[in-house]
Order: structure tokens, then sequence, then C-alpha cells
């Protein structure tokens, strides 16, 4: 789990502390005085252990702290040493920049993040995910390490007639109070047969947009069914769900602009072949203190030749969009529909609108900026 230290002036506290809990949603392990420096600790070598200690450093820049003599900047500084033993493409240094202010010429050299553009604090993630493969070796976004690591599946209590006998955790993330509204777990399990469905949902800066992407898994006939489970904090069974024989994984997604309440992805691999019309299938879903529900009004969205859907984070509100394209017979004559769904949450729940026309379509993963713009109108 990736420690993070937060460099801030009791003046930009708020901006401190939704950062913080920012980063807890996404199970990392963010340092701040306010809750990390207990009573009667020495504050210098708290803290400077603290930093040196870190995976990354975030200071939060203003006209408050660049101005600000005393602690503040001993903090700057002690950071800019650290990076004396990094190296140069390390990513160490995430300035964040709160409003107008002198950026400190040591500090200049860092590629800042604006808090006052959209989508500022997942644009972090951005940067420890660049990172931590150098780190840790393959990146999967969906497992908290240090959880991950300490979970058994003889830890599940209360399974009633479930059978686990043959299975392998294939992924583990935690719910917790703030954000699902219950302290638990989130469980794929799959047989011991297959490996892990390797994928997730990546950022791109160019077209403001996440994309899904899923390496393809053979079919496995005589797999038992994989499980998702939800647990509680005493691993006890609340809910359970069959998803068939086929390789199953779960992304974490902040669709809301509050950035407080996750959205879950679950993928599972139908495709028994590749083929233009065949590929992973996924379903939006929320947890929280009345249970599990898919959204979107629990359409599939399949990623394939033929088939496109991605996350657009707009000013206004995020959308998904998701085109398809099939064939038409109409007499003995075949034409090709190209469908376009676009998904909006209004406030109070998902809506869905469509267009379709005449249209061959295929996209190979590079057609994402021209997907967007087609969507524009709708």
């Amino acid at each position: 789990m990736h420690k993070i230290f937060i460099s801030y002036c009791r003046e930009d506290e708020n901006v401190a502390m939704e950062l913080y809990n920012f980063l807890k949603l996404y199970g990392f392990s963010p340092w701040i005085d306010k809750f990390d420096l207990l009573p009667g600790q020495e504050w210098d070598s708290t803290v400077n252990a603290a930093l040196r200690k870190s995976d990354f450093i975030i200071p939060l820049l203003s006209k408050n702290s660049t101005q600000k003599r005393g602690y503040i900047q001993r903090e700057f500084k002690q950071a800019l040493d650290f990076c004396l033993d990094k190296l140069e493409s390390d990513i160490f240094i995430i300035p964040i920049k709160l409003g107008e202010c002198e950026i400190p010429d040591k500090l200049a050299k860092y590629q800042f993040l604006d808090y006052e553009k959209e989508n500022s604090f997942s644009k972090i993630v951005d940067s420890i995910c660049y990172k931590k493969p150098r780190l840790e070796g393959e990146f999967d976004d969906s497992i908290t390490e240090e959880i991950y690591s300490n979970f058994r599946i003889e830890n599940i209590r209360e399974q009633g007639s479930l059978d686990f006998k043959g299975y392998n955790l294939s992924q583990v993330l935690q719910l917790n109070k703030i954000s699902n509204g219950i302290e638990g777990y989130l469980l794929v399990l799959m047989d011991s047969k297959r490996k892990s469905f390797i994928g997730g949902i990546k950022y791109d800066g160019y077209t403001l947009a996440s994309i899904p992407y899923f390496e393809y898994k053979a079919p496995c006939w005589d797999c038992n069914q994989s499980f998702l489970l939800i647990l509680d904090s005493q691993y006890r069974v609340l809910y359970h769900q069959y998803l068939g024989r086929e390789a199953a994984r779960i992304d974490r997604v902040f669709l809301y602009k509050n950035g407080m309440y996750p959205t879950y992805i679950l993928t599972t691999d139908y495709s028994a072949e590749m083929g233009s019309y065949n590929g992973p299938i996924s379903r939006f879903f929320e947890v929280d203190e009345k249970g599990f529900k898919f959204i979107l009004n629990g359409d599939s969205l399949m990623s394939s030749l033929k088939s496109q859907w991605v996350i657009e984070h707009r000013k206004e509100r995020n959308r998904i969009l998701y085109k398809t394209c099939r064939p038409d017979w109409r007499g003995n004559e075949q034409f090709f529909v190209s469908k376009l769904k676009v998904y909006e949450c209004n406030g109070l729940e998902w809506v869905m609108k469509e267009s379709q026309k005449d249209q061959f379509w295929e996209t190979f993963g590079d057609k994402v900026p021209e997907l967007i713009k087609e969507f524009s109108e709708l």
C-alpha cells in the first residue's frame, strides 16, 4: 500500500482533508499530521520519518503556503532533498496548485495539478499508477495489496451452502462507511484452474476519457463458476452472485463529481473465441448499506471489434458512451447498423439516450477521439 505524505499549511486544511479522504477511498495510505501525528510525539523527527518513508509527496501550493515562513518551507525543502536519491524518470513529488500563486523555483520543474480543474484528484491516481510498476511489478488497481496479502478464503464465515473448495482468491476490494455505508470487503473468487483476468480502466489525458482494456482469456469448460461476494467486517457473507464459468474481474471508478462514492465495474469474458462480435462484457454496479444494485438499467456493455464503451469526463457530469455495429438483413440484402447509447446520471437515476444509423464501423481501440466527437451531439 503506497504511503503518500500531504504537505499543507493550516489555511488550506479543508483541501488537505478532501485529498486525504479521496486517497483513502482509493486504498492508499495518506499521511497527514492532523490524524497521524499523535499527542506527545516529537514533531520534527516524526514528520521527517513520515517524509522519508513516503512513496509520494503531495505539496499543496497556494498563496498561503508559498508565502509563509516556517515549517511548511522546511517540508518543501526536505521533499526536494529526498528527490536526490530518485531517478530522473521517477514520479515522487506531485504538486497541487490551489488558485493563483507563485510556485517556488525549485518546485517549478515539476508538472503541477490545478485543483480548480475537473478530475484533478483522479489524475493523482494516474501518476501513482505510472510509477507503481517500477515498485511492485504488474499494476492492478483493483487490489489493495496489504489486504490481499493477509486475506484467506478460510477466513470467510457463515457461507451457508456455498462451497469454495478448489477456488483461488482473485481480487479483494475494501468497503468503508464513508463511501459504501458499510465496512467490509468485495471479493472475486475463481476456479484454481484459471489465472487472473488481466485488464483495467485507463485514464487518457488526451481525450479526457477512461478506456477499458482486457486481455482475452481462453474458455475453461470444466471450471467451476466464479463468485462475486460481499462480506462484512467479520468476514460474514452478506451477498453472493454466481458469475458463470467465465473469467471475471472488478474495477473501481468514480463517476460522480463529488469523488466520494465509487462505482464498480464487473467484467466477465463470455467470448468462446476471438471474433468481431465477441468480447468481455461489463456491468456497472454500486454497493451501499441497502445492498448491491446494478445501474445503467442493468445493461451490459461489450468490448470487441464492433463494440466500444468509454467513460467521458465532462465538466458538468461524467457520461458513459457505448457504440455497437451489427448486421441488419432487409430482405435478401445485408446492411450494417451502428447504435449509439449515452448514459448520464440526472442526480436521481441513470438515464439513457440512443440513436442509430446505417453505418459499418469497427474499432481497434484507436478511435476514441472520433467516438467522443460522434457522441457530442447526442
